[in-house]
């Protein structure tokens, strides 16, 4: 497993309490759309009992010239030293590492499920796609509280095509101030059948918080889907 020590570039606010961070990419730095790295801050000012570092999935694509996280942001220790991190300061990385992937078989449908900041490596897996023409046929089912909080939304909305099914829902629409003509509610098969010919014969990637992957996995299956056929990622 490699590492280095990269600069930060850029951050931005990209929904409430959710940012991304850009980093540089060393030019040798190769990793495939959906892995992820172990990222480490040097001399933080308070640590936890966590430690000073993460798992973070990779939300660039391979073409792009910057490593980029999306994190939701909390009090924890790491998450305010990252938040405060000045930009031209070093942070250490390691890895690739992982296994989620899109799948090489282009005649299955790839229907991603994801919940809230668990959009980042399939933000990454959706741009490679897209740029390398991989001729897959990707659906994303993107559940979030709110137009708000919902890191990538509009990306995603101008992203649409025929190769590119973008379904996004949300769960508290009574807590915001944006209209919405979406759909409405927690991602559940019979969501997932509206917009999906079928089921079976399908990828599916679920990632998002615990009981998220949890409750759809099971629910998949209960509705027939091949457990092998299902990809999990918790965060």
């Amino acid at each position: 497993m490699n590492s280095c020590r990269v600069k930060l570039k850029n951050k931005c606010e990209v929904a409430e309490n959710a940012m991304t961070f850009e980093f540089e990419k060393p030019r040798d730095f190769r990793f495939i759309a959906g892995q992820f790295i172990i990222l480490t801050l040097i001399d933080p000012l308070e640590n936890d009992q966590k430690g000073n570092s993460r798992p973070m999935s990779i939300a660039s694509a391979p073409h792009e010239d910057y490593l980029l996280v999306l994190t939701r942001l909390s009090d924890s220790a790491f998450k305010q030293n990252l938040m405060n991190l000045a930009l031209g300061s070093e942070v250490e990385i390691k890895g690739p590492l992982g296994s989620l992937c899109l799948n090489k078989d282009i005649s299955r449908p790839q229907v991603m499920l994801a919940g809230g900041v668990g959009v980042a490596p399939l933000r990454s897996m959706i741009f490679y796609s897209v740029h390398e023409q991989t001729g897959h046929k990707i659906y994303l089912f993107y559940c979030n509280r709110r137009p708000e909080s919902a890191p990538f939304l509009k990306i995603f909305q101008k992203l649409e095509s025929a190769k590119f099914h973008f379904i996004p829902t949300m769960t508290r629409m009574n807590t915001s101030k944006k209209q919405w003509h979406g759909e409405c509610g927690r991602i559940n098969p019979e969501m997932i059948q509206r917009h999906l010919p079928k089921l079976t014969d399908s990828d599916f990637y679920i990632v998002g918080p615990p009981q998220f992957v949890k409750d759809l996995s099971s629910s998949l299956e209960e509705a027939g889907v091949n457990k092998k056929d299902i990809r999990t990622e918790v965060y």
